[in-house]
């Protein structure tokens, strides 16, 4: 039999692997930052790009599996380690629209903005969500005024009224 010379792997973005309780959940979905302690090698934080939980709860731990993506810029998390992980740092200042708001328009995540009067495509990236809302991570800043309704016969360049 032939074994494998050599192994390829990308390490750009790394998933970490934890298992949290029910009461813990919440904390979890708001996580954008995830510290990483792996011995005395390593101690940093890292931005999250995305989490996914499991829809199942595991009926002997009582503990709901979290798979957490985040990047690994400097490639100092490898495949194999058995890092420590805290999930929840709050954070401040956070970016939040109502999810009606955010529309899906050739593909890509937008909301409209208004300026002069006027209804513009914005791009987003969309974070987390949470109660009907949405975080923003890139594409908007504390003051836009965005379109919350009404947005399915609106275009880009069309005149609104702010009520």
């Amino acid at each position: 039999p032939t074994q494998p010379l050599v192994s390829i792997v990308d390490i750009d973005t790394v998933k970490l692997l934890t298992h949290v309780s029910d009461e813990d959940l919440d904390k979890v979905k708001l996580t954008q930052e995830v510290e990483v302690k792996v011995g005395t090698y390593l101690n940093r934080s890292y931005q999250v790009k995305e989490i996914n939980i499991s829809p199942v709860m595991d009926p002997l731990s009582r503990k709901i599996e979290v798979k957490i993506n985040i990047s690994n810029p400097d490639y100092l998390l490898k495949p194999g380690m058995f890092p420590k992980i805290k999930l929840w740092g709050e954070k401040k200042n956070v970016l939040l629209v109502p999810k009606g708001a955010v529309v899906k328009k050739e593909g890509k995540e937008q909301v409209f903005v208004v300026r002069d009067n006027r209804a513009y495509l914005q791009k987003v990236i969309v974070g987390l969500e949470k109660d009907g809302l949405v975080q923003i991570m890139k594409g908007l800043k504390e003051g836009d005024q965005v379109v919350i309704s009404g947005q399915i016969d609106l275009n880009s360049g069309d005149p609104v009224v702010i009520e």
